[in-house]
């Protein structure tokens, strides 16, 4: 018997891979983006803004990589609302970021991007790690009891499987 994945882990996965690749491709060309803020007018403002889009990226990068690891893993591979939830978010992230690439628009919209579309999925990659890993610790599925092996009769193993919920 094998196991049967949902359909919205393929779906998570690669949304996710999306959102680290269009992330990437806004690295690569950060400066269309730095350059459309209209409000910069020296060199200071520009290397300011250029180095805070970049920790952005970057946080972004970082992030959804945790949550791909995670993935891969299988920390948080059954959870369907955990499935869900990323691969609506990081979607979301791909198709706002795409936005931000083509539009040209200020880099400030990033920060925005980052705040809804990657940190909230990683929040809840978190708390479902530490939801599954706290059951995993506290819970013992079976115990045995009344072991016993009785060769006059018949019967060769009597056994009482309980469980402890």
């Amino acid at each position: 018997m094998a196991f049967k994945l949902p359909l919205s882990v393929p779906l998570r996965f690669l949304s996710i891979i999306l959102h680290i690749v269009i992330t990437s491709i806004i690295l690569m060309y950060r400066q269309w983006n730095v350059k459309g803020c209209s409000f910069i007018s020296n060199e200071e403002d520009l290397k300011l803004k250029d180095d805070q889009f970049i920790i952005a990226l970057s946080f972004i990068i970082g992030f959804t990589s945790f949550e791909v690891i995670s993935l891969i893993f299988g920390l948080s591979l059954y959870s369907n609302l955990q499935n869900f939830l990323s691969a609506s978010f990081h979607f979301s992230g791909f198709v706002a970021s795409l936005f931000l690439l083509f539009g040209r628009s200020c880099s400030d919209l990033i920060w925005i991007i980052f705040g809804v579309c990657c940190f909230v999925p990683l929040t809840t990659e978190i708390v479902t790690i530490f939801r599954i890993c706290f059951d995993l610790k506290n819970t013992n599925n079976f115990e045995i009891k009344n072991f016993k092996i009785n060769p006059t009769k018949n019967q060769f193993i009597n056994l009482n499987i309980n469980s402890l919920n």
